[in-house]
């Protein structure tokens, strides 16, 4: 089954070199308009509608209702299967979170493949009785539709809206113009951290609060989320979804046993058990790590449970890049950048970014004698990578790759300095202004954060250019002063 011939989405002309290789396919259907290319394809709705209907299943709690494709924790494709249970327990949780109800109209710009778009801001509002827009079959991909966002909500008098944090970005940027959009009562968003900087920004350029959430495919789209009628914190994702229990907890050598569960506000791997858990991966040679068998999913975040029980995120235990809600699989980088006839050593990691949360950067280390240039670098992967979002942005040569004791590369470092580079030049228009400013990268317990070391001017307007030019980057820092006024 795939998408008709569209022009913003491209799916159909993948068909025939799918069909080259896959001969025991027997039929094709296509979604939308006829492509009329003599494929012999059916339309895929008028073919349901002439169905007999088939043998009735039995649903419950654990029968499988979808399929859900994902990168899980580690990068590596899989399928989570969901059971109808999963599915409606997000959805349950989430409408009351959200507080929607049938004169809610949601635009939910999300892709339907996700499980935020198909569940969290799909199912969940369905339940409640309101009103979905769905903004073409590229949502919030369609830069026209970003373009003229206010303009919708003020159509369809939009009270709940959604966003990733990407997108929020863009829409800080975006003039409201004449629109009116005081039916918009908040802005959902998840799929990535939201720096708080940004929230705040969008709370005060739009009068609109934003709700947080943090979840996996593999638990139906939600862990945690903030209830739309309370305030945003700097830090806190939100609290538990109900019946479902969330703990950080200190992981044994082999990954999956819990040595000991962390105190209130200590940093530790956050592992869930609740109605919303999927039943695993179709292959369950895959649960290794992820499923537990006594129900708890190992999430693969770094966070604690704060003194008012909400769930705070501080890094992620595994090397995976989010970039824009897009899983990005660090070794796939790796092997083809390896090949490279210049690389003795290279590591992919997510560098910070503004706009999309991370990038992906590569460290190399040149062979002995070879000055390979950035560009050359960058083109050769960009000839081999053919996931646009995991081609990378920049190329850091080293002399020497940080390794472990056992010589494993070390990407904590690799994350450290990355992070000391990028908010290093995104605070170089401070610099330019007089002020002398070196940025320490800081590595305690897989968490990077930022010591800013200051001196010169005047020390609250130094505060505030700070906190201004960082607010779009989720890195938490902190200032030392050096004999400021």
């Amino acid at each position: 089954v795939a998408f008709a011939p569209d022009r913003d989405l491209d799916i159909w002309s993948k068909v025939p070199a799918i069909l080259a290789k896959a001969p025991c396919v027997e039929h094709v259907f296509y979604v939308g308009s006829d492509p009329q290319d003599g494929a012999g394809a059916r339309d895929l709705a008028m073919t349901l509608v002439k169905t007999e209907p088939g043998p009735q299943r039995a649903l419950g709690r654990d029968t499988i209702a979808a399929y859900f494709h994902t990168g899980g924790t580690t990068g590596a494709p899989k399928l989570a299967q969901h059971t109808h249970g999963n599915q409606v327990h997000t959805s349950w949780s989430a409408g009351h979170y959200f507080g929607t109800g049938p004169d809610d109209v949601i635009i939910n710009g999300y892709p339907l493949f996700h499980v935020a778009g198909s569940i969290v801001h799909g199912s969940s509002h369905f339940w409640r009785g309101a009103t979905l827009v769905l903004p073409t079959p590229l949502g919030f991909r369609n830069t026209e539709f970003v373009r003229r966002f206010w303009r919708f909500v003020h159509r369809f008098r939009a009270t709940l809206l959604t966003a990733m944090p990407a997108t929020i970005a863009t829409l800080l940027a975006t003039p409201r113009e004449d629109a009116d959009i005081s039916s918009a009562r908040v802005m959902l968003t998840g799929g990535t951290p939201i720096p708080a900087g940004q929230a705040w920004a969008f709370q005060r350029a739009y009068g609109k609060p934003v709700c947080c959430g943090y979840g996996m495919t593999e638990s139906a789209g939600l862990i945690a989320l903030t209830p739309a009628n309370q305030l945003l914190s700097d830090t806190a994702v939100g609290w538990r979804l109900p019946y479902t229990e969330v703990l950080a907890v200190k992981l044994g050598a082999d990954g999956e046993s819990f040595e000991r569960v962390c105190a209130p506000g200590e940093t530790g791997v956050l592992v869930v058990r609740g109605p919303q858990v999927a039943k695993g991966y179709t292959d369950p040679k895959r649960n290794k790590g992820t499923f537990r068998a006594d129900g708890w999913l190992i999430s693969g975040d770094l966070g604690h449970i704060d003194g008012e029980g909400r769930i705070v995120l501080t890094g992620r235990a595994k090397d995976l890049i989010i970039r824009g809600g897009h899983n990005i699989d660090p070794a796939m980088i790796e092997e083809i950048a390896a090949t490279h006839p210049a690389a003795q050593l290279v590591a992919a990691i997510g560098e910070p970014d503004a706009y999309a949360g991370e990038l992906p950067l590569l460290f190399m280390v040149p062979q002995p004698g070879a000055k390979p240039s950035e560009r050359e670098v960058l083109d050769f992967l960009a000839s081999r990578i053919h996931e646009r979002p995991a081609l990378p942005k920049r190329v850091v040569f080293l002399e020497a790759m940080p390794l472990t004791a056992l010589g494993k590369i070390y990407k904590p470092a690799l994350r450290r300095l990355a992070t000391e580079r990028r908010i290093g030049e995104a605070l170089a228009p401070l610099a330019a202004n007089g002020v002398q400013l070196r940025v320490e990268g800081v590595e305690e317990s897989g968490v990077i954060s930022v010591r800013i070391h200051v001196e010169g001017g005047e020390r609250s307007q130094i505060e505030a250019e700070i906190a201004d030019l960082l607010r779009d980057y989720a890195v938490q820092r902190q200032l030392a002063w050096a004999n400021n006024a």
